[in-house]
């Protein structure tokens, strides 16, 4: 596959069934791996007052008709758009079980073009062990509209683990009297010893273990109480993530990658990200209509529903960042152009482009799995970034800058102070030298009102 075929894989297009008619259908068209979806929109338009650049019809003087037209449109790819990014289609476990037809019927669903069928309440969940029960509760979920697709594949992954855990240790069944602390002790350390997972993941299953104990409960299939949610917890704690300093990200800006321009789109859409401190999911997919010029000069940024929270999020764009946004034409006259490559592609490229220009600096990383590390290794800060180094970068430097919380937090999307302070992973040195600055900043305040 090219590089232009890669970067053009998840772009909405609107094309004519037949450009001879005098009026023919709209379809609209993503491609999704090696397939194409080809969804017919429903909508006609005479061949003459559609435009093949813009893709959309063109609106003449007071064409009331074809501006509506172009809003359905714009419409149909945003749900088109979210669809895909909800069922994660840029990455393998994404297209498993992809097929054209099935997301097709799903943009129906969404768009309300039909109804979703009913949940089936008739069918039977497996009493028969906890195991296949949890097999059977985690089956009727399965594209239920109460459970975003994400959420479900975590519910799979803890259940596929539960399954594993079963069949090498139990010979495949577990009786629901059997769920005990011996039980669940004995699967925390299989997580922990033969899966490699970290606190916080066997956290997480543990919380998927409660949930479906407790529907099992509910059903009179076992005890669910005080005592299991006792044995059933798992302590763990929020560990430091790398972030850039203003040194190291003025490095980066400045950083001249003319001459590799597949390193240089990776970078700015770092520094996208990190000029609007979002999540990767919403700064990987923005565009023009969400920034809009400011009356006194400067750009603002507006995001309606984030990708994972659906919060609003929005505020002013740093000035430095708005050549780059020119680059590409977020903003300005320039045709848009955005950079567009997959989570894993830009993870990889963006650790080049951090080795390039900091290959010195270093981050600490401590292990976290079955004992706590409370010392730490130091490793090269490069083979730690990924694409979520924008957002705690972000908060780690308008912190310093001394923002307000609570604007930090309409820029960020985050509802609490406990949420965004995660994000703020300053080393205590440069905490240090943020207060002393602040205190020789009092002091002399203070020396002049006494005077």
């Amino acid at each position: 596959m090219t590089k232009r075929s890669r970067n053009d894989a998840a772009r909405v297009r609107f094309i004519l069934k037949d450009r001879s008619e005098r009026e023919t259908l709209i379809y609209l068209t993503v491609r999704v791996d090696k397939s194409r979806v080809k969804w017919s929109t429903g909508e006609k338009i005479n061949p003459k007052d559609w435009s093949t650049k813009t893709r959309r019809s063109i609106v003449r003087f007071r064409s009331l008709e074809n501006q509506q037209l172009n809003e359905r449109l714009d419409h149909y790819a945003r749900e088109a758009m979210a669809l895909y990014n909800d069922w994660q289609l840029d990455t393998p476990s994404g297209l498993q079980g992809f097929s054209v037809d099935g997301f097709k019927q799903e943009l129906e669903y969404r768009l309300g073009r039909k109804a979703r069928p009913e949940a089936k309440t008739t069918a039977k969940l497996d009493t028969s062990d906890f195991i296949r029960f949890a097999e059977s509760v985690r089956d009727q979920r399965k594209g239920s509209t109460e459970v975003v697709h994400r959420t479900w594949q975590k519910l799979n992954n803890h259940v596929n683990l539960l399954r594993e855990f079963a069949d090498l240790w139990h010979g495949g069944t577990v009786a629901f009297t059997e769920v005990d602390d011996l039980f669940i002790d004995n699967l925390k350390r299989w997580l922990f010893r033969s899966k490699g997972h970290s606190r916080q993941t066997v956290h997480k299953v543990m919380i998927t273990l409660r949930s479906i104990a407790s529907r099992a409960a509910d059903r009179g299939l076992m005890t669910y109480g005080k005592q299991f949610r006792k044995w059933a917890k798992q302590e763990f704690r929020k560990l430091p993530q790398p972030a850039l300093t203003r040194e190291e990200l003025d490095t980066i800006i400045n950083l001249d990658l003319t001459s590799k321009p597949r390193l240089e789109r990776v970078r700015d859409l770092f520094l996208i990200g990190v000029a609007t401190a979002q999540r990767w999911s919403d700064y990987s997919t923005l565009t023009r209509k969400n920034f809009h010029a400011l009356p006194g000069g400067g750009y603002r940024y507006h995001i309606a529903s984030q990708r994972k929270t659906a919060s609003g999020a929005g505020g002013p764009v740093m000035g430095w960042a708005l050549p780059t946004l020119r680059k590409y034409g977020y903003i300005g006259s320039k045709r848009f152009d955005n950079p567009k490559i997959s989570p894993q592609k830009f993870n990889d490229y963006i650790k080049e482009v951090v080795k390039i220009s900091l290959p010195d600096a270093t981050a600490t990383v401590y292990l976290d799995g079955e004992n706590i590390d409370h010392t730490g290794t130091e490793v090269p800060k490069w083979s730690v970034v990924g694409s979520h180094t924008a957002r705690r970068t972000a908060v780690s430097l308008l912190r310093s800058m001394n923002a307000p919380d609570e604007q930090i937090m309409k820029m960020t999307g985050h509802r609490n102070i406990a949420e965004l302070t995660t994000y703020d992973v300053r080393d205590a040195e440069a905490i240090a030298m943020e207060m002393g600055r602040d205190l020789d900043a009092a002091w002399s305040r203070s020396k002049l009102k006494a005077i």
